[in-house]
């Protein structure tokens, strides 16, 4: 009996869902040292922070103004590579938020944030800005 309950109790366990971390990003933040949950440990960019995040995550960000360059992402077939300075890729249930003075600019880039095989992927207040920006004022809320 007790071990039942203990394989029981196991598989209880294993159905919980990991917690939810919020990350933080800010202009005087650091990839290399931030610490998720902590907004004494910011990350400086979004990528960074974007590439640690897990399903249920929030990242907020601060005001300010962060530059970022384009890079290459490769897209899957049968679709062009692209060039963007932020990337996400097989994300789900992110939620971004920002402070309503908070931009991504990105001078040179067409995209300025893509996304592929994402779902649920929420993004209030941040603000976009690029040479070629199709949206209007650079802002992005959904």
């Amino acid at each position: 009996m007790k071990k039942y309950i203990a394989f029981i109790s196991w598989l209880v366990l294993l159905a919980l869902p990991a917690a939810a971390s919020t990350l933080y990003v800010s202009t005087d933040g650091d990839d290399d040292t931030a610490q998720p949950d902590d907004p004494d440990l910011p990350f400086l960019t979004l990528q960074a922070a974007l590439d640690q995040t897990a399903d249920g995550d929030t990242v907020r960000v601060a005001s300010g103004t962060y530059p970022v360059t384009p890079i290459i992402v490769p897209w899957y077939e049968p679709l062009p590579d692209k060039m963007a300075p932020i990337q996400m890729i097989r994300k789900s249930n992110i939620t971004i938020e920002s402070e309503e003075d908070a931009l991504i600019q990105a001078p040179g880039a067409g995209d300025v944030f893509v996304m592929q095989n994402c779902t649920n992927i929420v993004i209030h207040g941040l603000n976009f800005e690029s040479d070629h920006s199709p949206v209007p004022d650079g802002e992005v809320n959904g």
